[in-house]
């Protein structure tokens, strides 16, 4: 695992975790190795990698792991192939600034958590990379935790945390659930909470109640959100796909909700884009809704000032249902025909295409004038559409705007085995 920080002021520094010895795990112990993953962690010792062998005939190992108080990394010994697990994967740090990596596990029945929160000083770690769920969560919704969730499918789950970055992820969410949540409680800070590049696909099941659950639910007063570049599939009564409950009270910084795409094929009159209660400036800008049913499209519970809305469109037909107490400059427009990637959440034709932002800073990848959806600007969806295999850098965090004579800071995040 590297964790590289780069600032350009005429030198590099590069962070490198070095790790200790591996253990080898394979099926029936072959060769002298461990016969199940359990004997390999309790053997480890903290900076130990575990190296597990796929079984023959997509076996899986049926075992529940419990990780405590030591840094690993549990890692498939077969590059592009999943190892497989029945069974949950639970991790407890018991020093500050703990890390656990998994990359490329296939759990078949079972979740990614903890249970409690970590010590406090330096965050503990979680990076999760390449890895698929079949029917379980990412939960690490405790303080002093810090996720790296990149590049991972969950079949029926969802992803919960507090701080962190989660990018680039399939989320097709479990019925009655929320998709992937960032919850409140943490110590505040000025930094962002990243969630950028996700599909999340909402389950189909009518029926449930509240009316709230929610694709991407951000409801933290600790920090502040950077929701860009999602798009969020609702396809049931009583769902919301994007919903920003609460953020830190700060003027120090706006939260950045941007360049996301929305498909509204579920129950009617859903509340599709809802911005609640927050207590700092906002930016709104470059969106996309399409409805197939009849849907309140952006919604704003207290028309702030502090809300600056730009360059959104959507299908929906009635502007007094497309934008609710959305103080609108003229940019956010309704009635308009847009057609929409039902898979990837591309708007292929219509105003959204080159109609965002026309601000450089919103540029897409060709350079050309901003995409007003999930693949524009430099975070477009195109760069998280590969599974990470090898050495990947999974985020890269950089300025869209440098003025001549400033100082360049590019903080990126990333994996190499």
């Amino acid at each position: 695992m590297k964790k590289i920080i780069i600032t350009f002021i005429g030198f590099f520094v590069f962070g490198v975790q070095a790790w200790a010895v591996d253990r080898i795990v394979a099926d029936g112990g072959q060769g002298g190795a461990f016969a199940s993953i359990s004997e390999a962690i309790n053997a480890a010792v903290s900076g130990d990698r575990i190296i597990i062998y796929p079984k023959t005939n997509g076996g899986s190992y049926s075992e529940n792991l419990t990780i405590s108080s030591k840094s690993l990394q549990l890692l498939s010994a077969t590059e592009g192939e999943m190892w497989k697990l029945h069974g949950t994967i639970t991790f407890t740090a018991g020093v500050a600034g703990q890390e656990l990596v998994i990359h490329q596990a296939n759990l078949l029945n079972g979740s990614i958590q903890t249970s409690a929160a970590a010590p406090t000083g330096t965050r503990s770690r979680v990076v999760v990379t390449g890895c698929q769920l079949d029917n379980g969560n990412i939960s690490f919704n405790f303080n002093n935790w810090d996720l790296n969730i990149a590049g991972n499918t969950l079949l029926q789950g969802g992803i919960y945390f507090r701080f962190g970055k989660v990018v680039g992820n399939t989320v097709i969410v479990a019925a009655c659930a929320h998709g992937i949540v960032c919850s409140a409680g943490e110590s505040g800070s000025d930094d962002f909470v990243y969630i950028v590049g996700n599909r999340v696909i909402m389950d189909t099941a009518s029926g449930c109640w509240p009316y709230d659950w929610t694709g991407i639910y951000y409801n933290s007063n600790s920090h502040f959100a950077y929701v860009t570049n999602n798009f969020i599939h609702v396809r049931s009564l009583y769902q919301i796909a994007l919903r920003l409950e609460s953020s830190k009270t700060s003027s120090v910084k706006a939260n950045k909700i941007e360049n996301n795409s929305i498909l509204q094929e579920g129950g009617a009159y859903n509340s599709t884009f809802r911005v609640v209660a927050h207590g700092s400036p906002t930016d709104l800008y470059n969106n996309s809704i399409v409805a197939t049913v009849s849907a309140y499209g952006f919604y704003s519970d207290q028309m702030s000032i502090n809300d600056r809305w730009g360059y959104n469109y959507t299908n929906i037909a009635a502007g007094s249902n497309a934008y609710i107490n959305v103080l609108n400059d003229g940019t956010n427009l309704f009635n308009q025909s847009i057609t929409m990637n039902s898979t990837t959440g591309d708007v292929t034709a219509g105003a959204p295409v080159n109609g965002g932002s026309p601000d450089n800073a919103y540029l897409d990848l060709d350079l050309t004038r901003n995409d007003a959806d999930c693949f524009g600007g430099s975070y477009s969806r195109a760069n998280f559409t590969q599974n990470p295999t090898g050495a990947v850098t999974t985020f890269l965090i950089a300025p869209r705007r440098v003025l001549s004579g400033g100082t360049i800071s590019i903080t990126a995040e990333g994996y190499d085995r």
